[in-house]
């Protein structure tokens, strides 16, 4: 039986996790943060690991780097509500063999079923999967910004700066 560790400080995600990855066989043990998730990491042999980023305390990217000095073998998937590059370029800093995925919040259980047939059977998932929420989000904030460096762009035009240039 696949063993699996999850550590993550929202307590219903742990739940969610747990209820769903139980009912597809997996044998799953909960840890609230960094710390008491090293603690069941080093007691015990894990396949997979589903590690949070942002948590008290120890967060998850130092989590995951101690982990992998432990004991390097088990599977690692990084779940977020924040996935963006620097995530990202933290996650694999030390290696880009340590992270085996990417979960972003929320997700579905078709999402924790496809990341786990990808990541078992040894493939990868090299990039987070934004939700469509998350990709209208993220449009709306865009244009926002479109909206105001094109007017802070007339309203320079429009006071008549002039430039001066040095040669030098």
């Amino acid at each position: 039986m696949t063993k699996v560790l999850v550590v993550d400080d929202e307590k219903n995600i742990r739940e969610a996790l747990d209820e769903f990855l139980t009912s597809e066989g997996y044998e799953v043990a909960l840890a609230e943060d960094g710390q008491k998730g090293l603690g069941k990491y080093e007691s015990e042999y894990y396949d997979l690991v589903f590690l949070d980023v942002q948590m008290p305390g120890i967060d998850g990217i130092e989590t995951l780097h101690r982990m992998k000095q432990l004991k390097p073998k088990p599977k690692i998937i990084i779940i977020t509500g924040m996935p963006d590059d620097v995530t990202f370029d933290r996650a694999v800093s030390v290696s880009p063999d340590i992270v085996h995925g990417f979960l972003a919040k929320p997700f579905k259980p078709e999402d924790i079923r496809r990341c786990l047939q990808i990541v078992l059977s040894g493939g990868k998932i090299q990039t987070f999967q934004l939700t469509q929420k998350q990709i209208e989000v993220l449009s709306k904030i865009g244009n926002v910004f479109a909206q105001n460096a094109t007017l802070a762009l007339y309203q320079i035009l429009q006071t008549g700066i002039k430039l001066v240039l040095q040669k030098i």
